[in-house]
């Protein structure tokens, strides 16, 4: 399991005003400049049947690339074993998992099965752990989007890349609506409305919306708009030239 470190960010790399933190973007505006204009043949899932997953807590974000899922396991061992396997033979290449680890210690486990999996067929898996409490945020805005950079950079490698909390809505919907604005340059209002479309082409939501909390709404504004004004300007004065 490879655990996602937060690098130290200096004491005034944070400025706050009006109550929010604008980030600094001095290494990851150019890391998003750089995963944009690679991005060019990606696109988002159309939002219809399409977009549903594997299981039928899953949606595909961007077609056989990205997928966002509940937690890809189930108590009883014979449902266990046919869920992973749907989610192995979906082609899922990294499992990113967003829950805290004390949390998981009530579900059963998936990594070992998948990895028998993919010694079988002679295919490499990861997981990735990057906690994040139920029906919060983490708290360093900062290391969520470098997080979410590099999340987005396997993607551009072609990696497919599965992410998932408990239900796949709140902590999962905050993480894709981050990628959705990074990859195809939305703002957050954008990018959470088409999360939340192609979170609700899912066979079964049960009526839970894409992010929940308030706070995971207001991450997803302070990360998503400071850096898609930053982009356009740098476009806007770009063009200029």
């Amino acid at each position: 399991m490879l655990f996602f470190i937060c690098h130290s960010v200096k004491k005034n790399s944070k400025e706050k005003k009006n109550g929010l933190f604008f980030l600094n973007f001095w290494f990851t505006l150019a890391s998003f400049i750089e995963i944009m204009t690679s991005m060019q043949n990606l696109v988002l899932n159309p939002v219809d049947e399409s977009a549903r997953g594997p299981t039928p807590f899953s949606h595909w974000v961007i077609p056989k690339l990205l997928l966002a899922s509940a937690y890809p396991g189930e108590k009883n061992p014979n449902s266990h074993k046919l869920l992973t396997r749907k989610i192995f033979d979906a082609g899922v290449q990294v499992i990113v998992n967003i829950m805290e680890i004390e949390e998981l210690k009530t579900f059963t486990p998936y990594q070992d099965v998948m990895l028998q999996y993919a010694k079988e067929e002679n295919r490499e898996i990861e997981f990735v752990s990057f906690p994040i409490q139920d029906q919060s945020v983490h708290q360093d805005n900062q290391c969520v989007l470098d997080f979410c950079l590099e999340l987005c950079d396997r993607v551009k490698r072609g990696q497919v890349v599965l992410v998932h909390c408990w239900g796949g809505h709140g902590r999962t919907g905050t993480i894709i609506s981050i990628m959705i604005g990074i990859l195809f340059n939305l703002n957050s209002k954008e990018a959470i409305f088409m999360n939340r479309r192609l979170h609700d082409q899912r066979i079964r939501t049960n009526g839970i919306p894409s992010p929940e909390a308030q706070s995971q709404i207001d991450q997803i504004r302070i990360i998503l708009d400071e850096m898609y004004l930053k982009n356009n300007e740098k476009i806007e004065y770009e063009t200029k030239m």
